[in-house]
């Protein structure tokens, strides 16, 4: 028999409020229930569900239990009754989101919106359990987070889930990506008793992150194969990276990344000797956006304290809006003088 929470949240429209009585009647209707049942469910007579039923009839302004039924799935995904159809319409069967109610432990379709049906194909979803309309599923990614919402009845989420999708009306899926968060679903005695899953396409933004991903693996392939030194610093100045190249020419390690660049190394005139002014030095130039020539200096290395001759160049990074965001320093040695 289900059992009415003690002090439970009555659910408030404008102007018009629902018992928890009320609120229960209302949710076993929509669950296909007859008079005969929910009293049997609620403990009550079947008397006075006819009267509850008819009271929601009036107060809902419904014509029948479908409409009854329309307005307790209205209630669960945004919590009023006083949400007209039109405003329905706008937040869920158009909504670019992908939607869809399922019930029962074994997940099956009552409700899709467009975005839903469209990335899913020409396949039968209302009234299938979720294994049935995606047989080749496995028991991770969104099957997971169904599992865990029901059992725990909290949300999940996740990012970048990988998803078969019909993605611009193609005749067959591609590989896409969802970002995920499904939501339980609770009846009037506040158990869970489907969920609402709701998916996000990002394929256009985790294909753009693996092509960078791929970029800079080729990047740092190219670096490696340099006869040169080639070091990356930040807007303030700090070592962001450098090639192996670089690593063996001023006898260093990993620890000089993060260091301010001009604490790491120091430059002077290799005719008389003269420190290069702090603002004249190679990256400092670059990063007020100067394209720095090859030019001949002695730098001191403070981390090992070597001293060497080396052709120095450097060049400003610029982000996609013409801000410096770094620069780059390549170098190549003459001779080592200690």
């Amino acid at each position: 028999m289900t059992q009415l929470p003690d002090g439970a949240e009555r659910r408030r429209t404008r102007g018009r409020r629902l018992t928890d009585r009320q609120t229960a009647v209302l949710e076993l209707v929509a669950n296909g229930l007859g008079n005969k049942e929910i009293a049997h469910e609620l403990g009550i007579s079947e008397q006075a569900i006819k009267e509850h039923v008819s009271a929601l009839l009036r107060r809902l302004e419904a014509n029948n239990r479908a409409a009854l039924a329309e307005v307790a799935a209205r209630l669960r995904v945004v919590g009023s009754t006083d949400v007209s159809a039109d405003w329905m319409d706008l937040l869920f069967l158009r909504a670019p989101l992908l939607i869809a109610l399922l019930e029962g432990a074994d997940y099956r379709f009552v409700a899709t919106n467009d975005a839903y049906r469209n990335a899913a194909g020409p396949r039968e979803l209302i009234g299938r359990t979720f294994r049935e309309a995606f047989p080749d599923l496995d028991d991770v990614g969104v099957i997971r987070l169904l599992d865990d919402a029901y059992r725990t009845g909290e949300a999940q989420s996740a990012s970048a889930v990988p998803a078969r999708l019909y993605r611009d009306r193609p005749a067959q899926p591609a590989l896409g990506y969802l970002t995920t968060l499904v939501q339980p679903m609770r009846r009037a005695d506040d158990t869970v008793g489907g969920v609402v899953f709701f998916g996000l396409d990002v394929t256009e933004e985790v294909l753009a992150r693996n092509a960078a991903r791929e970029l800079s693996d080729e990047r740092e392939a190219i670096l490696e194969q340099l006869p040169s030194g080639v070091l990356t610093v930040t807007p303030d100045g700090v070592i962001s990276s450098i090639n192996q190249t670089g690593k063996r020419i001023l006898s260093v390690g990993d620890e000089i990344l993060g260091r301010l660049a001009w604490d790491a190394l120091t430059f002077a005139d290799t005719q008389d000797g003269r420190p290069i002014p702090h603002d004249q030095r190679p990256l400092r130039r670059a990063l007020r956006g100067e394209h720095v020539a090859p030019r001949d200096l002695r730098g001191l290395v403070t981390a090992s304290g070597e001293i060497l001759d080396m052709r120095v160049s450097a060049s400003p990074l610029f982000d996609g809006a013409g801000k410096v965001r770094g620069a780059i320093a390549v170098f190549t040695p003459s001779r080592t003088l200690s």
